[in-house]
């Protein structure tokens, strides 16, 4: 058995990763209550030490061990960074920062860790001096915990300061809760809480409280949408597109459903991978668009070659509701500034004060009843559960209802670690059409490209647990976790 972190040195680290020991078989470091700092800080900086010079060694590990070993070191990462904040905190507090010549506390940590990316400096900094103020304990108890990172905690102390003034008497930490709950809610399904799912969920924060300031927000932002254009040194072109939530759904929603990697032939008829980069196959989606309303634009005046072809928003939430909301919202000038002239008790609209795309962009009624004037909405019949209705078509290829609802439950590749879009993924028949597979919402989950592939060649199913697709090989019961992708 391998020796514990806390007992390996230089020299015993670069033998232990050398010999390629599996992650399971390495002990966890003493118990909080034996911990010796500085004693554990120094074996760190041996543990660096010795993999700095396991870069030539690495021929040793096994192919098998590979994955292991790299989510080892993430672990680590995410531990190191978790740990930079603690300490950075105690630093603060004991004035450590503000003896030193340090410009500020970010300035701090960049200077002492030799960061050069300031945007990461300033997060540690902002976490570590956030986690000393009352009603930050939850925060960091889930940072150094390890189910929060770092970058993540960051935006959730921004963005929780957006609400606040939506909330009147909830503290820091029942704003925080919202969020830090919302991350639980994903790492159960096996994601990750992004900065933009969290940015999702403070603008549905403020569509519940906000009585009208989402709509308000996005107004004010229409005024400052720009779109500007810079020749640059290379002869290209630089489009620059500034634009508010609902806009940028839209757009969002038209590009991304033409920049999915398209795979071609060689000569001897085998596959050949997409090598254009992400950003390459945006431009050349956007460019695609261009060409298509140019060639389906019918007007010969000044004003043609506009997009004629509209886009389509899946929106969960149907015509009487819209009606109905729109009906009990007063209309004409609204409070400027979030949650001014709140009186109590605070009313929570709930999941009728807002729609939502399939890409999780929150839009106010008014927005869908705009959007539904030059675009294609398709509204989302859910049941109690919130989970979309069969369509029940009996057809080989999902219907465009049919893929709607699936991409509304399944919000993207269902492949574990997958975080390719809707727009990029087939919906696959689990039990294959040709073999009496129906084309119904039980037996279609979406897969990207490349996982529909590993999927076929593997010959995998998928069983649902716990509100999420697992897949699995036949016969094999599913365990919550998912096989190894094989090369």
């Amino acid at each position: 058995m391998a020796p514990p972190l806390w007992a390996v040195g230089p020299a015993a680290t670069t033998a232990m990763v050398g010999s390629a020991a599996p992650a399971e078989s390495v002990e966890p470091v003493h118990p909080v209550s034996e911990v010796d700092p500085a004693a554990l800080f120094g074996r760190a900086a041996g543990l660096a030490e010795g993999l700095q010079s396991v870069r030539s060694q690495l021929w040793r590990l096994g192919s098998a061990d590979l994955a292991g070993v790299v989510g080892v070191l993430g672990d680590l990462v995410r531990a190191a960074e978790a740990a930079m904040t603690g300490v950075t905190a105690e630093a603060s507090t004991r004035g450590v920062v503000a003896a030193s010549r340090s410009a500020g506390t970010t300035a701090w940590v960049r200077e002492q860790a030799g960061i050069t990316e300031a945007g990461r400096a300033h997060a540690i900094a902002q976490v570590a001096e956030t986690t000393t103020e009352p009603g930050a304990e939850p925060l960091a108890a889930a940072v150094w915990g390890g189910g929060v990172s770092v970058g993540a905690a960051h935006t959730m102390v921004k963005e929780a300061e957006k609400v606040r003034p939506l909330l009147p008497g909830a503290d820091r930490a029942d704003v925080l809760g919202y969020y830090l709950a919302h991350a639980e809610r994903l790492a159960s399904m096996g994601h990750a809480a992004s900065d933009r799912t969290l940015r999702q969920l403070t603008r549905e924060i403020i569509a519940r409280y906000g009585e009208g300031a989402l709509d308000e927000q996005d107004e004010r932002a229409t005024e400052c949408s720009t779109l500007t254009e810079r020749t640059l040194p290379t002869g290209l072109v630089r489009f620059t597109l500034e634009v508010n939530q609902p806009d940028a759904a839209r757009v969002r929603a038209a590009v991304d459903g033409l920049a999915a990697p398209r795979p071609g032939v060689d000569e001897a008829g085998q596959p050949v991978r997409d090598a254009r980069a992400p950003a390459r196959r945006r431009a050349d989606a956007l460019l695609e668009l261009v060409a298509r309303a140019q060639a389906a634009d019918q007007d010969s005046t000044a004003g043609g070659c506009g997009l004629s072809g509209a886009t389509t928003l899946v929106v969960t939430m149907d015509h009487a509701t819209l009606a109905r909301e729109l009906a009990r919202r007063p209309r004409g000038a609204r409070r400027v500034g979030w949650g001014r002239g709140l009186e109590a008790p605070l009313e929570d609209a709930g999941p009728a004060s807002f729609a939502t795309t399939v890409d999780g962009e929150i839009l106010t009624p008014a927005q869908v009843r705009q959007a539904a004037c030059d675009a294609q909405i398709i509204p989302m019949l859910l049941g109690t559960d919130s989970v979309p209705l069969d369509v029940g078509e009996a057809e080989r290829f999902a219907t465009g209802h049919q893929r709607a609802a699936v991409v509304r439950r399944d919000g993207g590749c269902t492949f574990g670690g997958c975080d390719r879009p809707p727009g990029w993924c087939h919906a696959h028949h689990i039990r294959h059409w040709a073999d009496g597979g129906p084309t119904d919402l039980d037996n279609l989950a979406l897969l990207c490209h490349r996982h529909h592939t590993v999927v076929h060649r593997d010959d995998l199913t998928a069983t649902r647990v716990a509100g999420r697709w697992v897949w699995h090989r036949e016969g094999d019961p599913p365990e919550g976790r998912l096989p190894e992708e094989s090369s």
